[in-house]
């Protein structure tokens, strides 16, 4: 009989496109599985499960999507906050019946908010939990499904959260699972000037688009700009200049391709951060300053400690700073390539087929 996996995770493409890589992994290393995913009800990450080219030799590989409710955990004040328990209620109990009809030999999830109810259907039908943790420091959805999971899987070699969990036993090091693409070789489509990729990540990053929008004109006298905006911002950022040299992109499934082409990288320091380390990219990283338990800053902190990234603090930069630092970099080979082979060091190509290993053990 096949084993059945479910998979969970939502809120970004940060959550969803890991999950992706670990199911492939799983299928190579086991063809004899059924796995499903439970998301948000309207939620993207339907659209990326539905999209996600899964291959078991030359069969191409559909997972089944099941929708919940998920609201945001939010640590600031919102009416919201008051409809939270209701919509934490509503999920379970739907996972909970998804869970019953699918009846899975186990739960991974990976992060974000959707992962919550998720984990609490599956302990109260008593069905293991294996979790991964993209960051240095646990979120809060991870941090409410961790007591209830039988291992917890992280991509830091010594995140934070282990240092104060004495717990150790049933935490594993495993990388942050990404999609082999990443880790191809190859230099992607070159151009005449130098590349300037800007990434804010899957939805976009407004306050860095707006740094870049102000010293726009400086920039494409010097490089090619690839800029990935956001959905909801390539509209304005679009309008911002129709110069040959800048490629506003809403958002792109081939980010792979523009991480390779890049002489240089400016992004958040989400889960991305290792994507960006798989294709060995020098990178300037500005971290969300008020992103949950303050993780794409510590994330970025360990980046700049191994000498893997410079790191600019959105609320202390200017344009006119981050245009300067841009330049010396790009005058600076010798600096980029030292960035580069440190980053380079911090990804772990092995990374989805080490969670799966791992999900596979506790199927046994």
């Amino acid at each position: 009989m096949k084993k059945k996996i479910v998979l969970a995770g939502g809120g970004t493409g940060g959550h969803v496109f890991p999950v992706l890589s670990v199911a492939q992994a799983l299928i190579d290393q086991n063809q004899d599985l059924e796995l499903s995913y439970i998301g948000q009800i309207g939620g993207s990450e339907k659209k990326y499960v539905s999209e996600a080219r899964l291959k078991s030799g030359r069969t191409q590989i559909k997972i089944p999507f099941y929708g919940i409710t998920a609201d945001k955990l939010r640590r600031y004040f919102s009416w919201r906050i008051f409809a939270l328990p209701f919509a934490i209620l509503t999920g379970t109990s739907q996972a909970y019946r998804h869970l019953k009809v699918i009846k899975p030999d186990i739960v991974f999830c990976k992060g974000g908010y959707v992962t919550v109810p998720v984990a609490f259907a599956a302990r109260l039908l008593g069905i293991p939990v294996i979790l991964h943790e993209t960051d240095a420091s646990m979120g809060l959805a991870n941090r409410l499904v961790s007591p209830l999971a039988t291992r917890v899987a992280f991509s830091f070699p010594s995140p934070e959260f282990l240092r104060r969990d004495r717990r150790g036993s049933k935490f594993t090091y495993t990388g942050q699972p990404i999609s082999q693409k990443f880790f191809k070789a190859g230099y992607g489509r070159k151009h005449s000037h130098p590349n300037l990729l800007i990434f804010g990540g899957s939805q976009g990053a407004k306050k860095i688009n707006d740094l870049i929008r102000e010293i726009l004109p400086d920039l494409l006298e010097r490089y090619h700009v690839t800029h990935v905006t956001g959905a909801r911002d390539y509209g304005r950022m679009k309008a911002a200049s129709n110069h040959r040299c800048y490629e506003p992109v809403g958002f792109s499934t081939d980010i792979d391709a523009l991480f390779r082409q890049a002489d240089l990288i400016i992004s958040r320091a989400g889960g991305s951060i290792f994507e960006i380390a798989a294709t060995g990219k020098p990178v300037v990283l500005i971290p969300i300053p008020n992103a949950a338990n303050n993780h794409q800053a510590i994330n970025a902190e360990i980046f700049a400690e191994r000498g893997a990234a410079i790191v600019l603090d959105e609320t202390k930069t200017s344009s006119q700073d981050l245009l300067k630092v841009i330049v010396e970099l790009m005058r600076n080979s010798k600096k980029r390539a030292e960035l580069a082979g440190n980053i380079k060091r911090l990804a772990e190509p092995r990374a989805a087929e080490n969670v799966a290993r791992l999900i596979l053990k506790e199927l046994k």
